[in-house]
């Protein structure tokens, strides 16, 4: 999650000095971005999630100031240009032994073979991709295995573990229309 978090972290940062002015949250959760980053007092940080998780938020931040505009209703914005996902294009594969557990609240419902296909199909181009491997490396955090995986990965050359790890990541994604 660590590794996860820091390359939307970047995206987002790197989305804001481009000029980026509202930021929408998809399935925004227990999402705390804008009352743990610095952002602008000027952006527009946009969530949308399940009405119940939208109160609950609400109840648990109740006391914490955010340092941007908060909006949780996605038709107050006209038009949205840029977004932010995190993707794995590995295809369809077990879970790692140990998650269906801890993914039985949040299940993953949202499964195809070729994202970045899959969204230009729909309007949409990747801007910037950082895959997990790259930001494992640049926060010094190696990328966690289970056994018998995580023994098989360290014995592989450098550049096929590059590209496995380049199988999944955070995208900042542009609208073409």
């Amino acid at each position: 999650m660590i590794v996860r978090t820091s390359a939307i972290d970047r995206l987002i940062n790197e989305a804001l000095s481009a000029g980026v002015d509202t930021v929408l949250n998809l399935g925004a959760g227990m999402d705390t971005r804008p009352y743990r980053m610095e952002f602008p007092a000027t952006l527009c940080w946009v969530e949308a999630d399940f009405p119940s998780i939208v109160e609950s938020k609400n109840v648990t931040l109740s006391a914490v100031q955010p340092t941007c505009r908060i909006e949780r209703d996605l038709h107050a914005e006209p038009s949205i240009r840029y977004w932010i996902q995190d993707f794995d294009t590995a295809g369809q594969r077990s879970l790692p032994r140990g998650w269906e557990d801890k993914l039985r609240a949040a299940p993953l419902l949202f499964s195809i073979p070729n994202w970045f296909e899959y969204f230009a199909n729909h309007g949409w181009r990747s801007s910037r991709v950082i895959t997990s491997f790259e930001e494992s490396e640049k926060i010094g955090r190696p990328y966690p295995f289970d056994f018998p995986s995580g023994l098989l990965m360290r014995f592989l050359p450098k550049d096929m573990r590059r590209r496995i790890l380049s199988l999944s990541g955070a995208v900042l994604m542009h609208s073409t229309a």
